[in-house]
């Protein structure tokens, strides 16, 4: 498990750790920290799911890269994530930790599952491509006289 980012908060840092001990989990996880672009594109290649439990975002650029590496996703329910991830995860409520832990058990556990989301996301990332929007761009500027 790759932990990307810093903890806001000291206290749940090391609580997140002990946890990782209790579960005996604490030689599987990784806490990364802040990453350059290259280290964070090394471990989007290899990562079958993205967990991004926000509490507040617009359209996060996380989810989009994780989208763009074929990534399965869990979300909340947050910002334009309801509109623009239908059919791609299962957006949860922020804050329901248990619904989160649900989400990546279902997928965890049901490899068509996890392999369906992970399609859905490659493909909705890729109609998003330059020549793509170009495609539906030119017809827009295309004056007739």
């Amino acid at each position: 498990m790759h932990l990307v980012g810093e903890f806001i908060d000291d206290d749940y840092k090391t609580k997140t750790i002990e946890r990782c001990k209790v579960m005996k989990i604490e030689d599987k996880t990784i806490f990364h920290g802040y990453l350059d672009e290259a280290k964070k594109n090394d471990i989007l290649k290899v990562t079958d799911i993205l967990v991004l439990p926000s509490y507040a975002e617009g359209m996060p650029l996380t989810i989009l890269e994780g989208l763009a590496f074929g990534t399965a996703i869990v979300a909340t329910d947050v910002g334009a994530n309801s509109e623009f991830l239908k059919g791609v995860c299962n957006l949860v409520p922020s804050g329901d930790v248990a619904q989160i832990a649900h989400e990546i058990d279902q997928l965890l556990g049901n490899e068509a599952l996890l392999n369906s989301r992970k399609r859905q996301s490659k493909d909705l990332a890729n109609q998003f491509t330059f020549n793509d929007f170009f495609q539906k761009i030119i017809p827009v500027y295309q004056i007739k006289v």
